[in-house]
């Protein structure tokens, strides 16, 4: 941590995690502390400028004496897949230095994570001018539980479907239909019919011609 009393003070928050893009959203608040702001830290003194890594998508140019607001950056993610979810895994390298005026200023920059579905693992390293971040973004342990409690819950419907399955097969056992066990509940009665008979004036078993006799 720099605690020089001229310096630059950034705070990083990850406020987005796009998996499909394969980048990461950076919130930048930057407020120069000392001689380096003005107003409490609202505005730099002079042209503040923040170089960044290949990673992270565009410079940050701050004019002198303009109020500052959070800006969001693109970060680029690699790493493993989508596909390899839920133990997928992804990295990216944070690279941020601070000039004023064409010469390096100190930097004090922080970075938290504020997704709520995956955790940041994060090594930092600051000196002078300079703040490098080594950040491994995975997800939280509650939705990988949650997504294994899935797969284990899909595989033990597959296997009950497999074992009525072979149940069925093996003891030669019929299928009772709902609507037959309605049916029977309201004293319905099923008179079977054989094909021969639905075909016999023409038409098909989804079409039949056969005459049907009401009692009524």
């Amino acid at each position: 941590m720099n605690t020089a009393r001229d310096r630059i003070d950034i705070s990083a928050s990850i406020q987005r995690v796009d998996l499909t893009a394969r980048e990461l959203t950076l919130r930048l608040l930057v407020v120069p502390r000392g001689d380096r702001g003005e107003a409490g830290g609202l505005a730099p003194a002079s042209d503040l400028t923040l170089l960044t890594s290949a990673s992270v998508r565009g410079d940050l140019r701050l004019p002198a004496h303009a109020r500052i607001s959070s800006v969001d950056v693109p970060v680029t993610l690699g790493g493993r897949t989508v596909a390899d979810y839920p133990f997928d895994a992804y990295g990216t390298e944070i690279e941020v230095v601070a000039q004023m005026d064409g010469a390096a200023v100190p930097v004090n920059m922080t970075l938290t994570g504020s997704d709520p579905l995956f955790t940041q693992l994060v090594t930092a390293e600051q000196s002078g001018g300079m703040a490098y971040f080594d950040v491994t973004v995975e997800r939280t342990t509650s939705v990988l539980l949650f997504a294994i409690f899935l797969m284990a819950a899909m595989w033990a419907l597959a296997s009950a479907v497999v074992t009525a399955t072979w149940f069925l097969i093996s003891r030669r056992r019929g299928l009772v239909w709902p609507a037959l066990g309605w049916m029977a509940r309201h004293n319905a009665e099923v008179v079977p019919v054989a094909y021969g008979e639905i075909t016999k004036n023409g038409g098909s078993l989804h079409c039949s011609t056969m005459e049907l006799r009401r009692d009524w």
